[in-house]
């Protein structure tokens, strides 16, 4: 949202990151049981730049997929 509607961020509110170890393979994983605010790694280093790029990438990505299930 940062880079979207930057005004709706308030950055001043974003928590400290928690460390934690987790297993991003467990297909049990619960972010509940490594965060108490719901964010998983560090949201201090967001910036709309990154999210742009990020935003960017994704939607190339979705794109190509879309692309490759409907060519025949």
């Amino acid at each position: 949202a940062l880079h979207v509607r930057p005004t709706s961020v308030r950055c001043e509110l974003i928590p400290e990151p928690e460390t934690q170890n987790f297993d991003w393979n467990d297909p049990n994983l619960d972010f509940a049981v490594h965060s108490s605010t719901g964010v998983i790694g560090d949201a201090t280093a967001a910036s709309a730049e990154l999210g742009a790029e990020l935003w960017r990438a994704v939607v190339n990505e979705v794109s190509n997929i879309i692309i490759n299930i409907a060519s025949p």
